[in-house]
């Protein structure tokens, strides 16, 4: 029960991030507002780990490199798409966020020489087709949406990362 309590405040604070982000209006810089979602991310964990799992936080240190690498890519991660909501609707950033799939099946193969399978082609086809019918490149939001596009491709990165290391 513990667990999924947890679940549930994860996913109801990442869910209302972009909301909580377009509140502030510019009053609060963007890195401000990135250091504190870290940081208060961090301290939580670390007060509500030991109680969902019972056992006293410890650090990883025989994959600290691992650890660090994707630790980085979650913090640029949040980062570009925090700086990518105070440029476009809140719509635009989660519909460009969501060509992840499409990054990281481009990763896979480059990096981790996996071969496409007939789901791997439908995803990149229908990534590709909502790329166009979005279409980044016109309108008043062109620099925030392919900021949002640039923050899918970090979250594929840590994506890719991650399998990566599960496969060492």
């Amino acid at each position: 029960m513990k667990t999924i309590l947890l679940l549930l405040l994860i996913t109801l604070s990442e869910a209302t991030i972009g909301v909580f982000v377009k509140l502030t209006d510019g009053r609060i810089p963007i890195q401000t507002l990135n250091f504190y979602a870290i940081l208060t991310a961090a301290a939580f964990l670390m007060l509500a780990l030991p109680v969902a799992t019972g056992r006293p936080i410890r650090l990883p240190w025989g994959n600290l490199k691992d650890t660090i690498v994707i630790g980085v890519l979650i913090a640029t991660q949040i980062s570009v798409f925090n700086y990518a909501m105070t440029l476009v609707p809140i719509a635009n950033a989660v519909i460009f966020l969501s060509v992840a799939p499409f990054f990281t099946f481009i990763f896979s193969a480059m990096f981790l020489g996996e071969k496409a399978g007939f789901g791997h082609v439908l995803v990149f086809g229908i990534a590709i087709v909502g790329i166009v019918l979005a279409k980044p490149l016109l309108g008043g939001y062109m620099i925030g949406n392919l900021v949002a596009l640039t923050d899918g491709a970090i979250y594929a990165a840590m994506i890719t990362y991650m399998r990566y290391e599960g496969q060492s």
